[in-house]
């Protein structure tokens, strides 16, 4: 999916006007783009932060998320983006409240179970972690990093009302198979239930 979307995003960008590729590969720079009234969009804004979210420039990414979401509350993926940001800057606490505002406006939105299932896991949340990740399952059955995931939790917990030998063992197998067993994370899973 990172990819699908940075490729979108690339080629949008560049027949926007909105960046310039660089040398290596990289976004060289990041400049707003406007519609022809010259006001911004929300979407515009989006962009713009996937933009500099690509080049680790988190904390203007998540400003370009904030003024998406101020032009459009309800731009799902200006929340996701943003929890991303957050994440990948240490801020989990603000991240899982995004994440929890994808999921109100919509449940079935891709990988925002999954994404609320890794901070929940970080917080020692592992219930939460297994409902999320179950969730993702059953809206991505194709997901194998979802598989991999909850096998690893109900593997490696340490609450008993959690730990599932069996469980596990299913979807790490589930995984592999998924990868074609060409993931060595997932065998690494496999081996551990």
């Amino acid at each position: 999916m990172f990819v699908v979307r940075r490729n979108w995003s690339m080629n949008l960008f560049k027949s926007r006007g909105i960046v310039r590729q660089g040398d290596d590969g990289l976004l060289d720079a990041v400049v707003l783009a406007s519609t022809n009234d010259g006001a911004i969009t929300a979407q515009e804004f989006v962009m713009r932060g996937n933009a500099l979210d690509l080049k680790a420039d988190f904390e203007a990414a998540i400003e370009a998320y904030n003024h998406a979401i101020n032009l459009d509350p309800s731009l799902v993926a200006a929340y996701f983006n943003r929890a991303v940001s957050l994440n990948n800057n240490g801020k989990i606490e603000e991240a899982l409240r995004d994440y929890d505002m994808v999921i109100e406006l919509d449940s079935e939105y891709p990988d925002a179970h999954f994404s609320r299932a890794t901070i929940y896991r970080k917080k020692g949340m592992t219930s939460d972690a297994v409902a999320d990740l179950k969730r993702e399952i059953e809206l991505q059955p194709e997901n194998a990093n979802a598989y991999n995931e909850l096998a690893w939790l109900l593997a490696t917990t340490t609450k008993q009302d959690i730990h599932d030998p069996p469980a596990a063992f299913e979807y790490a197998k589930r995984a592999v198979e998924l990868s074609d067993a060409n993931d060595w994370r997932f065998l690494d899973t496999l081996a551990r239930a």
